[in-house]
């Protein structure tokens, strides 16, 4: 999360752990607004209290932030000077 808002800026990388955290579904639906308030703690806590939860939306976050970088690239063919750094930056061990 925090490559992501490095990145992307922090209210665009809460965004994308809300959408993950809803893809998930382990928890009730929680707002695609950016901000970092009690319903995404709570559903964030909900999900990294498994382990396999975990896996999987970490999973997503990575999948979420390729398909950001590819958005990008397709709007403005002149960043895919930075594809190979922003695909690398994905790796999640």
């Amino acid at each position: 999360l925090f490559d992501s808002a490095v990145n992307f800026g922090v209210g665009p990388a809460v965004t994308l752990l809300q959408r993950a955290l809803n893809f998930l579904g382990k928890s009730d639906r929680v707002a695609t607004n950016g901000g970092m308030g009690t319903d995404t703690m709570k559903a964030l806590n909900i999900v990294l209290a498994t382990p396999r939860n975990t896996k999987a939306l970490l999973g997503a976050l990575v999948s979420l932030r390729g398909q950001r970088y590819m958005n990008i690239m397709c709007d403005d063919p002149t960043q895919r000077i930075f594809a190979v750094g922003w695909f690398s930056r994905l790796s999640v061990g």
